[in-house]
């Protein structure tokens, strides 16, 4: 890969990543709502994205050092963290079920399904290049269908358990997996070809506004239909759909010629925000929390969208940069802030 990722192509995938999180923030401080129905699929590809790249960056022969290293890097933060967000909160009586759930902070579910889907890189990796390779693609749909059913039967599993078990994000990561591995054997015509690439493009750019309008009339289907839940959350049909074009034509656009500004200020301000995404995800619910200790801070962050995404958003980034110019390098790795 290190011969198909070039430095532009790095930059772009920072550029995506900073999308996807500034996406995750909105998300969290976006209202509820006939507001928050609507806005939310505009907003749901926010976790996909970040695993479709992860598997795009995932060799399909990944070795056990490799993944020892990538569990290693998230984990040591995601105990720190945990830590953090429980004192704050005061919850040490549930510390344990919290920390195996990813529920410390409620975004934290994130780190439970990466290190599953990474220490199930070998076996996705077999199956890209086997005749098995379309199951991968089916795992989600599949466990969505059946959380479509447990709500249906008024059995559906509680917080975080509908969304930190893997089943319901694998195909994200194996769809990055799997462009790939086809990239790696030659078989991605529909990126090195150009008339391919083109049509492939073409069919992407119209098909991904209309999944997002399928989606927001799912979510209101859901709203209409009184499933309270299934309304905001990424797990649904909808943002299954929208999600996986959002992640083709990331990738799509890494791989393309089109160059991006280098010097200018927006391309280093968002290749930054790339650079320390994980940074911003540990800490923007704890910068929420701080901002709404102010009674009118805390009014902004819960109903006036989207200035309460832009404030938390660059509290999270200060908080981030002030600790990095403060503490060496060693301890910013091990806050997850590098």
């Amino acid at each position: 890969m290190s011969q198909i990722i070039s430095e532009e192509s790095s930059k772009k995938i920072q550029i995506l990543r900073a999308a996807a999180i500034v996406a995750v923030v909105a998300i969290h401080t976006c209202a509820e709502g006939p507001v928050g129905v609507f806005v939310r699929p505009f907003l749901n590809f926010a976790v996909a994205l970040f695993l479709g790249l992860s598997g795009f960056l995932t060799a399909p022969g990944i070795g056990k050092e490799k993944i020892f290293k990538r569990l290693q890097r998230v984990f040591i933060p995601y105990c720190i963290w945990s830590v953090i967000y429980t004192a704050a909160r005061g919850t040490w009586s549930k510390f344990i079920p919290h920390f195996l759930t990813g529920y410390s902070c409620g975004a934290f579910y994130f780190i439970v399904v990466y290190m599953q889907l990474t220490l199930l890189a070998p076996l996705m990796g077999k199956m890209v290049r086997s005749k098995l390779r379309p199951i991968g693609l089916l795992v989600t749909p599949l466990a969505i269908v059946f959380e479509y059913f447990l709500e249906f039967q008024g059995n559906e599993p509680p917080k975080p358990f509908n969304e930190v078990f893997f089943p319901v994000w694998l195909t994200y990561f194996y769809l990055g997996m799997l462009v790939r591995a086809d990239l790696e054997d030659g078989h991605a015509s529909f990126l090195t070809d150009p008339v391919k690439k083109r049509r492939f493009t073409s069919f992407l750019e119209c098909a991904l506004p209309f999944s997002v309008l399928i989606q927001i009339a799912e979510s209101f289907g859901w709203s209409f239909a009184g499933y309270g839940r299934m309304k905001y959350t990424q797990i649904k049909l909808g943002s299954l759909v929208t999600s996986c074009l959002v992640i083709l034509l990331g990738i799509r656009w890494i791989m393309s010629e089109s160059r991006i500004p280098f010097r200018s200020r927006t391309t280093r301000r968002l290749t930054y925000i790339g650079d320390i995404s994980f940074g911003i995800y540990f800490t923007h619910i704890l910068c929420m929390d701080l901002l709404e200790l102010s009674d009118g801070l805390e009014f902004v962050i819960e109903n006036v969208f989207p200035l309460s995404t832009l404030l938390t958003l660059v509290t999270s980034i200060s908080a981030v940069t002030l600790i990095r110019q403060l503490f060496p390098k060693k301890v910013c790795r091990v806050l997850g802030l590098i």
